[in-house]
């Protein structure tokens, strides 16, 4: 017949196999994963072992009727083991709910130190357990008083601790283990006979197998299994937060993560410009502070997340919070939170943070982990929702911009055109469009060839200076006369990724007319003044022929004013007639040497540089350096150079002039070691009537024409000239002359106005 310490002899030889299977799962696999827990469950498991060996023991030498020194050493095995459980299991049930009460561990630990030093002070005054070997096999034994009631202490604190905080178990078996196990140790302790019966050995045992269960289960198979289903949560809540509107994004970003980890609430807070956190979203939270509650980076829960850049997790977010500034909502009734980075590249983001409530369930490892796999893809969702703003913000500012450019440039009076480096119209207004005849084409000009509506003699006539100007970046400029109006045509390039050019057309033909008016009433002021001019000085010739031996010195002085203020009105006159001929051309074209005229120059100002000490030097080139143009206009123009190097320099001063060929280009340069020109002067040297009032004397009776009648000349023969100056170190003028072997028919190039 089957009694019941056969039945229980049965149970404690299975729990001592299952109890060694349980500890190679720990050591296998739950070590690494868990070591806190791995630590508690292997002193629980090492404490059941004893506590169940003992008394397999003991009552199997009950079983038999015999009273040996096996069942003494069982009997003190069960009081070692059933002490680790009643110790150890507080302190694990208290870890797994994440209980971080200080007391309470406090209590535990003393409790268990009192017990062992009560045991250790009975063995000294060898004080043994008593039992009493029973029929059947049944044993009756007794734990010492202090002893026992530390343990009923300990198994109702381990019952309260579990119905306080079943719901945070991660398995709700675990926590009906330990309360089965906190039941058992109780009985075991106020129960006598049923100690004797070995009830609540059993149920205890009972309970040590769910608890083994659930934890290798919540530990070990379930994170196992849900490997794959991570993987398609991660790829569901991909496809969710991408498929969205912009506007609900982060909304469902937080509600995905709540659900995600069965949680009661999100919030996802986003880095701004000023560097701090900002509440952008919640999700089943108070959202009176969203878009208001900032965090500084190191402020809080979720600032450590951020500024440690990695998860935090607590079990006690009220806690955590204790006096510092909310972060966007109450904190009481939260408990378990975790917060995970989001993560771009080097870049975070912001925090995503998953709360639940205070006497919700904990965040277990698993938990963590789904959040931080669907992290990265959030990060990812954000940044570019975030760069489809800004695109689209820049869209939108670009079209306006552009809509207005267009909008000005269709209303400006102006023919304005945009081609492409193939030819290609981009733009064009109406101006244009009316100007290239294409008010009635069937279709839109745009994309058509430009070499569908121009004519050949609307093209720049100096194509080389076109490419010049346009690889160094500045407008090329040249007149244009379509249908009896006059034009000037600029040509720049466009600075775009796309490569072609911009060609503004100004309607100059009321200008040309004014400025023809304006040179005709100069040239017939001039011609006036001129007569006068010349009787004054017939009748100053002959009163000085006459009255001469007569003058005393102060009027010999007056007489001298008198003459150089003449010749000055005398120069001034000549050079606005001759910027006025050159301006209107119809001069002698010929072939050109520049040596004669650099010879020439030398030649006729040599006498005035000597006066000054000056040294006058002359170096050109071995090769002929020809030009197409009117040689007296190209003297003058030399002449001017030279004559001011001279009179702006300091006595024993150096003025060198030097002609070269560069590019298919005649250079002539004119060099002074005089006083310079001022930098803010450089820019208007060349405008009419403007004199540098740096080094001038009274006695100078320069115009202030003379530069501007060089750079005439030298733009009437199809050149240009720069100047380089530094003060007190001397001037540089370059001219720049296209060669004549470069020109067909020598004159071919040349400025219209020649012929």
């Amino acid at each position: 017949m089957i009694t019941l310490t056969t039945i229980t002899l049965l149970i404690h030889g299975l729990m001592i196999v299952l109890v060694m299977g349980a500890l190679l799962v720990i050591t296998v696999f739950l070590y690494e994963s868990s070591r806190p827990l791995s630590g508690y469950f292997s002193l629980f498991m090492l404490g059941m072992l004893i506590w169940t060996s003992g008394s397999f023991l003991a009552r199997a030498t009950a079983q038999i009727a015999v009273d040996t020194d096996v069942t003494a050493i069982g009997i003190w095995l069960i009081e070692i083991g059933f002490g680790i459980v009643c110790g150890v299991a507080p302190l694990m049930a208290a870890h797994m709910v994440q209980m971080r009460s200080r007391l309470f561990l406090i209590a535990v630990v003393g409790v268990v130190a009192m017990m062992i030093f009560y045991r250790i002070l009975l063995i000294n005054l060898d004080i043994g357990i008593k039992y009493e070997l029973l029929e059947r096999g049944r044993i009756n034994y007794n734990f010492p008083l202090l002893n026992r009631w530390i343990q009923v202490g300990l198994s109702l604190g381990l019952m309260t601790l579990v119905w306080r905080y079943f719901v945070k178990f991660q398995m709700p078996i675990i926590g009906i283990g330990f309360f089965l196990l906190g039941s058992g140790q109780l009985i075991s302790l106020i129960s006598p006979r049923l100690r004797e019966l070995a009830i609540a050995e059993n149920l205890s045992a009972i309970a040590t197998v769910l608890i083994m269960y659930g934890i290798v289960q919540a530990e070990v198979i379930r994170p196992f299994l849900h490997r794959t289903r991570q993987v398609e949560i991660v790829q569901d809540v991909g496809v969710a937060i991408t498929n969205l509107r912009e506007d609900k994004v982060l909304e469902t970003i937080a509600a995905r993560a709540a659900n995600l980890l069965d949680a009661k609430g999100a919030a996802i807070y986003l880095v701004e410009d000023d560097g701090t956190l900002l509440l952008s979203a919640v999700h089943q939270l108070p959202e009176q502070h969203v878009g208001t509650c900032r965090i500084q980076p190191s402020q809080g829960f979720v600032g450590r997340a951020f500024s440690e850049q990695k998860r935090v997790v607590t079990a006690q977010y009220w806690r955590e919070l204790q006096n510092q500034s909310h972060e966007g909502f109450p904190i009481e009734p939260i408990g378990a939170a975790v917060a995970v980075p989001l993560v771009f590249g080097e870049q975070v983001l912001g925090v995503l943070l998953v709360v639940e409530e205070r006497d919700g369930h904990l965040f277990s490892e698993e938990h963590v982990t789904r959040l931080q796999l669907i992290a990265p893809q959030a990060a990812v969702t954000i940044r570019n929702h975030r760069l489809l703003e800004h695109e689209r913000d820049l869209k939108s500012r670009l079209l306006a911009q552009q809509t207005q450019l267009k909008t000005v440039l269709s209303s400006t009076s102006n023919p304005v055109l945009a081609i492409d480096w193939r030819g290609r119209i981009l733009f064009a207004n109406e101006a244009a469009i009316a100007l290239l005849g294409a008010i009635d084409h069937p279709e839109p000009i745009e994309m058509h060839n430009i070499a569908e509506f121009i004519k050949p003699e609307w093209l720049p006539s100096d194509l080389r200076r076109l490419r010049q100007d346009i690889r160094q970046h500045q407008a090329h400029i040249y007149e244009l006369h379509i249908e009896r109006t006059d034009y000037l045509c600029h040509i720049t390039r466009l600075h775009t990724a796309t490569r072609g050019w911009v060609i503004v057309l100004n309607d100059v033909t009321t200008l040309k007319e004014l400025d023809r008016l304006k040179s005709q009433t100069i040239r017939m002021t001039s011609h006036d003044l001129k007569n006068p001019l010349f009787a004054l000085t017939t009748y100053l010739e002959l009163i000085e022929e006459d009255a001469s031996p007569y003058f005393d010195e102060i009027t010999r002085q007056n007489m001298a004013t008198v003459w150089t203020q003449i010749n000055r009105m005398s120069q001034l006159i000549n050079n606005i007639l001759n910027l006025e001929r050159v301006q209107i051309g119809n001069h002698s074209i010929t072939i050109v040497e520049i040596r004669d005229i650099l010879t020439s120059s030398l030649n006729n100002l040599e006498p005035i540089a000597r006066r000054k000490s000056l040294t006058l030097s002359l170096d050109v080139a071995n090769e002929a350096l020809l030009v197409a143009g009117d040689q007296q206009l190209l003297v003058q123009a030399v002449n001017n150079l030279v004559d001011n190097a001279i009179k702006f320099t300091p006595e024993g001063g150096t003025v060198s002039l030097r002609g070269y060929l560069n590019d298919h280009q005649v250079i002539i340069e004119v060099s002074d070691s005089g006083i310079g020109i001022a930098p803010e002067d450089q820019e208007r040297v060349f405008e009419r009537f403007f004199r540098v009032k740096q080094g001038r004397t009274k006695d100078d009776i320069g115009s202030g024409l003379g530069l501007s009648l060089v750079k005439a000349i030298v733009e009437q023969h199809n050149g240009f000239i720069t100047l380089e100056s530094e003060l007190n170190k001397g001037t540089t003028f370059r001219i720049a002359l296209p060669f004549a072997k470069t020109l067909a028919l020598h004159t071919q190039g040349v400025d219209n106005s020649y012929k």
